[in-house]
Parts: structure tokens; C-alpha cells; sequence
């Protein structure tokens, strides 16, 4: 007997060319499933705070490009156990208002165990330079407070 029919479940017949195209649909499906990460890592990603002390930042001193100045301080988040870089948000938390009033905040030379947090101002001439901002910032109790959270895991990768 050829089984050319066969009856599904649900009372359809089924042709064999039917049952092949089902099963290489099935096996395609499988193949995809294997490729795809636990839902825990996608659900669920790493995610880590901090802030450093307003009393001992350790800020330095900064010169960057055309006229650029700042201050920054290296953030260490080695102990929190992210395997690759994470995305890391981070912001000034001065306690109040600050003499200082044009601050760019933001994140450099990003890396699993930290990065560098900058403050960049635009020399206005005047007093106040790179080594007059870190007396500012230690004055005013300056802190830096971030966020890291680990990176979204690309599901289709290499297709």
C-alpha cells in the first residue's frame, strides 16, 4: 500500500509532497530555535548602578580639541561582571546649583570593566581653566552617577 494520503488530526488529508514540505518547514524551525539565544538573555540583561563619592571624586584635569576643556574621572565597573561592553549612561549630580554653567556631560573609552566620564566646556577666556574646573568640582562635592545595562543580543546574526 502507497501512502501517498495520510489523515491529519484535524481530518485533512494529507499528500506525502504535503508531509516533505512540513517536515523541511519543521526542520528550518529547529534549525532557527537552535540559533536563537535563552530567553533570559534577552529578557532579562545585566544591568548595574553606581555613583562615586561627592566627597573624594577623583576628577583630573582634561584639554581636548579646538579649545575644548573639562574635567573627567574613570569609572571602575569591573566588579559587576559584564562579560562585553554595555551601553553605560552617566550623569553629574553637583548636590545644587554650580558656578559652572556650560557642562557637556559624556562617556569615553567604553569598556567591559568602566569607562571615562568627561565634562567638556568651550574656553569662554577668562580664569577658569582645566585646573581651575577640578578645584570647582571638588569645592562643589561633584559626583558622577551612571547606569550600565548589558547589550541587546542580535537574534538574526549572520543572516
Amino acid at each position: 500500500m502507497r501512502l501517498e494520503r495520510l489523515r491529519h488530526r484535524s481530518g485533512q488529508l494529507l499528500r506525502a509532497r504535503d508531509l516533505r514540505d512540513q517536515l523541511a518547514y519543521q526542520e528550518r524551525l529547529r534549525a532557527l530555535h537552535e540559533r536563537i539565544p535563552h530567553p533570559a538573555a534577552v529578557d532579562n540583561p545585566h544591568v548595574a548602578s553606581g555613583s562615586t563619592p561627592g566627597d573624594g571624586t577623583p576628577w583630573r584635569p582634561w584639554a581636548g580639541p579646538r579649545a575644548a576643556y573639562g574635567v573627567e574621572v574613570a569609572i571602575d565597573a569591573g566588579a559587576h561582571g559584564f562579560t562585553d561592553t554595555p551601553c553605560y549612561f552617566g550623569w553629574l549630580a553637583t548636590g545644587g546649583r554650580s558656578r559652572v554653567p556650560v557642562l557637556v556631560p559624556y562617556v569615553e573609552d567604553v569598556s567591559a570593566a568602566g569607562f571615562v566620564f568627561r565634562l567638556a566646556m568651550r574656553g569662554l577666556g577668562g580664569d577658569t581653566g582645566p585646573v581651575e574646573l577640578v578645584g570647582i568640582a571638588l569645592a562643589e562635592r561633584w559626583s558622577v552617577c551612571w547606569i550600565a545595562v548589558s547589550r541587546p543580543v542580535d537574534l538574526l546574526e549572520g543572516e
